[in-house]
């Protein structure tokens, strides 16, 4: 048997079968077919091995062959195997008079050390702060939601301000047709084109005139009101009718959501800045056809959204100023990336011994809605490996 190995997690194998071996091989096979095929005159599993393999079709048979060979090879080499067996490929086979041949590679799952994690080099745990501007800006969104729309003192309407006008065409004779009301938002060109920076020119009660877009028409607009959004002033009687005790507990909950939303955002980005640093400190190396699947699944997805939204992947590239080879390209590294980083996680869920019990899930269900007891699981897991790589990282970094 000549077992060469080609990377970290494949190994190539090439064996001969001939003579008793191939004899052995071959009855093996036979008595699984004999198990299982039906003879007319024989109940099933009792026809003579023989007379079996006249009877099976001999594509079939060496398919069968094939497969009991590398069942064969792969327990000839278990001890030499530095890892579990991913996946096999044969890559090369024939089976002739007496005798067989076969080439395959054997893909093997990465078996990383825990020990050889350096906790001191990975990003620090750094909880984010809550600065009083983000709570300002949470809290005058707050009162935009609030605002009253009602007529301002204002000499002229801007961008923002909304302009309640009465316009009507005129005829040959410049005179008004009937007229029409209307409100529109300056600044977002809601009514003919022109008219905004016209109205942006006048005064409430000012009539002007101005040239339809296709220059066929004149149209007499009248400014008739200039009204705008108008805050609140935050009171704790207004903080009661939102649902807190007063001013100060809405800033607090103002507070404690925001620090909520970059906790979360900032968890996800430093749990995997932490992977991505023990996968590359592991050397993790992952079986080619592992990556390849995902691949081809992620493309596939990837091109029906474009589909759906009208695109192909040439026009999408174009779009991001990219080339098709370069937007596949980042997509496999990203496959790549991905795959790594669950790979650590699950590596180090189990090298940690981190379990959700039933308890723990039963709990986490309770406060979630919409998910099932699976991703509950796996939640809980994560939130507790979290955890512990927070401990770890931390009392690395004070040593």
């Amino acid at each position: 048997m000549n077992l060469n190995k080609i990377s970290s997690v494949e190994v190539s194998v090439e064996e001969t079968y001939e003579g008793e071996q191939f004899q052995n091989i071959e009855n093996k096979t036979l008595e699984k077919l004999a198990r299982s095929v039906q003879i007319p005159g024989f109940r099933k599993g009792k026809a003579p091995v023989n007379l079996v393999r006249n009877y099976v079709n001999q594509s079939y048979l060496q398919e069968m062959l094939v497969d009991e060979i590398v069942d064969d090879v792969l327990r000839s080499v278990a001890s030499e195997l530095e890892a579990p067996v991913y996946k096999v490929h044969v890559k090369e086979s024939s089976i002739e008079e007496q005798k067989a041949y076969i080439k395959m590679v054997i893909e093997l799952l990465p078996q990383p050390r825990f020990d050889d994690i350096d906790f001191s080099k990975l990003p620090p745990y750094e909880e984010p702060k809550v600065t009083e501007e983000e709570i300002e800006d949470v809290v005058d969104h707050l009162l935009e939601d609030q605002s009253v729309i009602r007529s301002v003192e204002v000499e002229k309407p801007e961008d923002g301000y909304l302009a309640e006008i009465e316009w009507a065409l005129l005829d040959e004779q410049g005179n008004p047709l009937k007229p029409r009301r209307t409100t529109i938002e300056i600044g977002k060109e809601e009514f003919l084109e022109g008219t905004d920076d016209l109205l942006k020119s006048m005064t409430v009660g000012e009539e002007k005139t101005m040239a339809t877009p296709d220059g066929e028409s004149q149209i007499r607009i009248k400014l008739l009101d200039i009204k705008g959004k108008v805050k609140p002033e935050l009171t704790d009687e207004l903080a009661a009718d939102l649902g807190f005790e007063n001013v100060e507990n809405l800033r607090k909950a103002a507070e404690e959501e925001i620090r909520r939303y970059k906790l979360d955002q900032y968890v996800d980005e430093w749990l995997n800045n932490v992977l991505d640093d023990i996968a590359e400190q592991l050397e993790i190396q992952l079986p080619p056809s592992m990556i390849e699947d995902e691949y081809e699944h992620r493309y596939e997805e990837f091109i029906n959204m474009l589909e759906n939204s009208g695109l192909n992947l040439e026009s999408y590239a174009s779009q991001v100023q990219k080339t098709p080879d370069e937007v596949l390209t980042e997509i496999r590294e990203n496959v790549t990336k991905s795959l790594k980083r669950y790979f650590v996680l699950e590596f180090l869920k189990s090298a940690l011994g981190i379990e959700a019990d039933e308890a723990e899930v039963n709990e986490y269900l309770k406060t979630r809605q919409g998910i099932n007891r699976q991703e509950a699981r796996y939640n809980v897991e994560l939130e507790k490996l979290i955890e512990v790589l927070k401990e770890k990282v931390s009392a690395n970094k004070e040593v």
